[in-house]
């Protein structure tokens, strides 16, 4: 046999002719014929011959039948001498098939947290299905995605969280939501890339005009590019991650920001705030100025700048407690003229000092030396002066009410009077602050010869002297009798709202005085209370002569609080101690005092503030000294507190070293109460029993440290209670533990422990 065919069907039941599903040839051996596969030509084989087909299956479910019957022939073309043989019936079983495929997401993608991507598949016979995804390669898949999606929509977008993190192992799975092993597992890993996210913004910025200012910012992410703004505007070449200004100006102070831009996303920075301090710099100067005596000074500076302090300085020295942009001098006196000036520091070099704006103080016209009545022969020279203080006075002499051309000194001449020179006669004297009127006087005319008396001044100040205090002036040849027949006074004396603050001495009543002769007198100053004092020294003479002098002069009330005593205690050779003090002026008119030692060893002392202070009327200066213990000898000195112009100011306050290591022997428990004890807020130490002319209390912690010091008690009342609010010398608040009170009076120290809880 060397030819083969054969005929092939599939039927739907075993025994049944009912051709099933869909027969299709694949070789052109066989062909369709009747929903079969007939031989369409015989193929020729040796031993034994293969066909091939499709069948594709029906929609219906179930089990089919195939059918065969081969053919070997001899090829003689007649049907005698062939073999047919059938093959045994073959079940098919068609069942339902569920198919699940993903399109998308199957491997090496880029993507981006913050954005969205679409992953597709395709499915069949299901109903919804379920996305997971994995970060380990697939090893777990622990987040879901999506479930119980419509699995005939073959698509749904993720929305990938801006939080998402980054990685290249990611993959996901898609499976059927009611048969999990029907699935499907991106072929390879995507990644998830670095979404752009600041991680350290640039933080505000403050400098000084002219330095560099500097913002700095960090991000993630991938191919990062950097753009800085200024105000919202973009900033040119400003491209990295850190922005510097070299020299900052005004125009570079406000908001900046940077717009970081990469592969995943864009991020903008918070805003960080640049300020930039200016130095001082002084728009309007203080004015020079001339002001009346009694009235207010005020001198104003405008400056801009950052953070200005001001320190108003007189003549170059500085002013008390005078640190704001205005100064104010109240009831101003003369005392108070001079340069002011003032310096400027801010947060920013360099400081300056403004220019000096002259202060020049107007007196007021006052009237030391009234004008006189005269009385003169015929033809003889006579003359009326007026003594004043004041400021760029002017005078104008009337006679009977009618101003005198050309009379505008303080002294009306006559030359070889006449009879029509006499008359009534007064002065007008008048500047930018005040005008005054002398009193009237009388030139009185007369023929022969007759005294002259004639004063050698017409005022007197005494200047400043303190209350309680006493000082003495001679003045030589005061009195003269200038004319051509003797002079007899037979008075002198003192008039005046403040007679009773001066004294006359030197000259005996009656004073006969011959012609050209002359006489001292002493004058006394004795003030017994604050002020200014006026009185007016009256000379009385025979033939109607009398003169007057003007006497001033001003009771300084010496008023001052200062520590009458100053102790240093140390423990230590060689280590420093500060003791400070307010030196008050509680009088009525600013002073300029100097400070020296003296004393038995002030070298061992220094003066640590300035030596030479200018105190207006009731403020104060801090007078600061120190003092290094050389060995453990007690030293003692003085500061002796001097006033140049005043008589009566000066005065003196002890300082003394104690050696705390060398007085145990002198440590007495006195008859002192404390309470509460232990306390929590405020202690009070009553102190029983005298202690002496003075004594001073302080506050030590157990380890010997002085703590805060409380009183200094000169001449006190006892019982005496002393209270502490538990704060030190810098008015911080003290920590719980055990305290001394340590009174030093003399040569005797009082010490007491007591217990602070807090």
């Amino acid at each position: 046999m060397t030819k083969g065919g054969i005929d092939i069907g599939v039927k739907t039941s075993s025994s049944g002719e009912v051709n099933a599903g869909t027969l299709s040839p694949i070789s052109t051996y066989l062909k369709t014929k009747s929903s079969e596969l007939v031989q369409n030509a015989t193929k020729s084989f040796t031993d034994s011959v293969q066909f091939i087909f499709t069948w594709t299956a029906p929609f219906a479910t179930g089990t089919y039948y195939l059918k065969a019957c081969g053919l070997a022939a001899n090829g003689d073309g007649e049907t005698t001498g062939d073999n047919w043989d059938f093959l045994p019936v073959q079940q098919i079983v068609v069942q339902t098939v569920e198919l699940l495929s993903l399109t998308s997401l199957t491997g090496n993608e880029q993507l981006c947290p913050g954005t969205s991507t679409d992953i597709t598949w395709t499915s069949s016979t299901i109903n919804n299905i379920t996305i997971e995804l994995s970060t380990d390669g697939g090893i777990t898949f622990p987040t879901t995605l999506v479930e119980n999606y419509p699995a005939d929509s073959s698509s749904w977008t993720w929305v990938i969280p801006p939080s998402q993190s980054p990685g290249t192992s990611y993959k996901v799975r898609i499976s059927d939501s009611d048969n999990a092993s029907t699935k499907d597992v991106s072929d390879a890993t995507f990644t998830m890339n670095q979404y752009t996210t600041i991680t350290a913004h640039p933080i505000e910025f403050t400098t000084c005009f002219g330095n560099e200012a500097s913002f700095n910012i960090t991000a993630i992410g991938l191919n990062l590019t950097y753009q800085w703004r200024h105000k919202g505007e973009i900033i040119p070449d400003a491209t990295n991650s850190s922005f510097t200004i070299a020299s900052v100006t005004a125009a570079d102070e406000g908001n900046y920001d940077c717009i970081v831009t990469g592969l995943c996303g864009v991020a903008t920075s918070n805003q960080a705030l640049l300020t930039v301090k200016m130095p001082p710099e002084i728009v309007n100067q203080p004015l020079t100025q001339s002001i009346c005596e009694g009235e207010n000074l005020i001198i104003s500076v405008a400056a801009t700048g950052s953070g200005l302090n001001y320190q108003w300085r007189m003549n170059g020295e500085n002013m008390t407690n005078e640190t704001n942009p205005q100064l104010i001098i109240n009831n101003i006196h003369k005392i108070s003229e001079g340069k002011y000036s003032v310096k400027i520091v801010g947060d920013c070099a360099p400081e300056i000092v403004s220019e000096d704006a002259i202060i020049t103080i107007l007196e007021p016209p006052s009237i030391i030396t009234p004008p006189i009545s005269k009385t003169v022969n015929v033809g003889e020279d006579a003359q009326f002066s007026v003594g004043a203080n004041g400021s760029n006075l002017e005078y104008q002499w009337q006679k009977d009410g009618t101003d005198i051309p050309g009379a505008t000194d303080s002294i009306l001449v006559f030359t070889n009077t006449q009879l029509d020179d006499a008359g009534s006669y007064l002065c007008i004297i008048s500047n930018e602050c005040s005008i005054k009127k002398t009193n009237t006087v009388k030139l009185t005319v007369q023929e022969g010869k007759a005294p002259v008396l004639t004063l050698a001044h017409t005022s007197i100040d005494m200047g400043k002297v303190g209350v309680g205090q006493s000082k003495d002036s001679l003045f030589t040849q005061e009195i003269t009798n200038s004319g051509t027949a003797d002079m007899e006074i037979y008075d002198i004396n003192l008039s005046g709202a403040d007679a009773s603050e001066f004294e006359l001495a030197g000259f005996t009543l009656p004073l006969i005085l011959t012609p050209n002769e002359s006489h001292d007198i002493i004058l006394k100053f004795n003030p017994t209370t604050q002020g200014d004092k006026t009185a007016q020294l009256n000379i009385i003479a025979k033939s109607f002569l009398q003169d007057s002098i003007a006497i001033t002069g001003y009771g300084a009330k010496i008023d001052f609080s200062y520590a009458g005593e100053l102790l240093f205690k140390f423990e230590e050779i060689g280590t420093e101690i500060l003791q400070n003090f307010n030196l008050a002026n509680h009088s009525d008119i600013p002073l300029s005092i100097h400070l020296q030692l003296a004393g038995e060893h002030p070298e061992y002392f220094e003066i640590k503030s300035e030596k030479d202070m200018y105190i207006k009327s009731d403020t104060f200066a801090v007078v600061e000294i120190g003092f290094i213990p050389v060995t453990g000898e007690e030293v003692t000195a003085v500061l002796q507190v001097t006033h140049d112009n005043l008589t009566g100011l000066d005065f003196y306050i002890q300082l003394k070293s104690i050696n705390l290591k060398s007085v145990d022997d002198n440590v007495v428990l006195g008859n002192i109460d404390i309470y509460p004890n232990p306390v929590t807020e405020v202690i009070s130490f009553q102190i029983n029993e005298f202690l002496g002319n003075k004594a001073e209390i302080s506050i030590m912690d157990i380890n010997g440290n002085f703590v805060a010091n409380l009183a200094n008690l000169i001449n006190e009342n006892y019982p005496k209670t002393v209270s502490w609010n538990l704060r030190d010398n810098q008015g911080k608040k003290v920590s719980s533990g055990m305290y001394n009170l340590l009174i030093i009076s003399g040569d005797k120290i009082y010490n007491k422990s007591f217990v602070i809880l807090q």
